[in-house]
């Protein structure tokens, strides 16, 4: 009994002492501190047609005639430079806003309109994509349209691609 614990004891810290410096999440490489280069505008717009495409579990044809859609995707690309461009915005007018709350505890600060501003802007940005996509899901035709099944979740879909949750506390929509 004592040599199968040392043996299992044995087994079980191979495996553990064989892990990358990256651990289980797998090895990142000599450049492992080194920030990734963030997506494209196409590359958001592509993942969000297939997160919608797989939270709604859609065959591969109906998957091809969604994220195949040009017009949508462009738009869908569009949306995401915006998005990108005024998260950039608002990490500067945080960090604004952290100084003048440091300097001035009691007042107001300015930043604060501009901030309330964007996030509106953003989430107006995100309701009309999230109304985009499921024109195009509703307007798939024939043997490709949406199960009763699949429309049931569209809600839930509104909910994720507008970073509202709507799927068990999932912010899939955020940027």
């Amino acid at each position: 009994m004592k040599l199968r614990l040392a043996i299992c004891t044995a087994l079980i810290s191979t495996v553990l002492f064989a892990q990358a410096p990256g651990g289980f999440g797998g090895w990142r490489g000599a450049n492992a501190n080194t920030p990734s280069t963030p997506p494209t505008p196409a590359q958001l717009a592509a993942r969000q047609l297939q997160l919608a495409a797989s939270f709604l579990g859609l065959d591969s044809a109906q998957t091809s005639a969604l994220t195949g859609n040009s017009t949508l995707t462009g738009l869908l690309a569009t949306e995401a430079s915006t998005l990108q461009s005024d998260a950039a915005t608002l990490k500067s007018d945080y960090s604004m806003l952290a100084t003048e709350l440091i300097s001035a505890p009691s007042s107001t600060p300015a930043e604060l309109n501009t901030i309330e501003g964007l996030i509106n802007t953003d989430l107006q940005l995100r309701v009309t994509a999230a109304g985009q996509i499921i024109s195009a899901l509703q307007a798939l035709g024939g043997s490709l349209a949406l199960s009763s099944q699949q429309t049931a979740k569209l809600p839930a879909l509104v909910g994720i691609l507008t970073g509202g949750g709507g799927a068990a506390g999932f912010h899939g929509g955020r940027h």
